[in-house]
Order: C-alpha cells, then structure tokens, then sequence
C-alpha cells in the first residue's frame, strides 16, 4: 500500500463515530509509515540520570557534551554586584 492510499484511507475520519483508541490506531497507521516515532518524541533529557548528584550529572555534561551547567565567575560577581547574591551567601556556599 502506497503512502498516498494510507494518507487518504486513514485521514477521513467520522470524529464523532470513533472513540479515542480508534482515532490513536488510525493515526498510528498514518504516522509510523512516514517517520520512526522514536526519532520525534519528546524524549525526557535527564532520562537514566535521575539517581546521580546534581554536580555528578553537572561533570558529565561537561566532559561528554561541553555543557557548563555552573555560571562563570562574571555571572557570580555581575550578579553580587546588582544585588542578586549577597555575600553571606557566597560565603556559606563556597565554604562547603
């Protein structure tokens, strides 16, 4: 069966004759011909990475993917410098 056949086949449905798993079958048919669903469905980013520290998932994006996860020291100092992070703050954080 050609891609045009299913398109027109399967896209004339009676919404108010089907229920939501004849329209969720329907469009399977029309969808998985065209295009694998695993390569277009939202996928969750931190999926398998759940159980690590924040700063264990933090190192791996930057040795695997050049991600920084923490601000630059600019970021820190530009945002003490507007009031955003007060110093105490800076200190107890940086103390640990």
């Amino acid at each position: 069966m050609s891609i045009p056949s299913i398109l027109k086949k399967d896209t004339n449905i009676d919404i108010q004759k089907n229920n939501i798993n004849d329209l969720v079958a329907s469009a399977s048919r029309v969808i998985a011909p065209l295009w694998p669903i695993s390569t277009f469905a939202a996928h969750h980013p931190w999926m398998g990475l759940e159980k690590q520290s924040f700063d264990q998932v933090a190192n791996w994006l930057k040795e695997a993917r050049n991600v920084d996860m923490y601000p630059s020291a600019s970021m820190i100092h530009s945002a003490k410098a507007k009031g955003e992070i007060e110093e105490s703050f800076l200190q107890s954080s940086l103390s640990r």
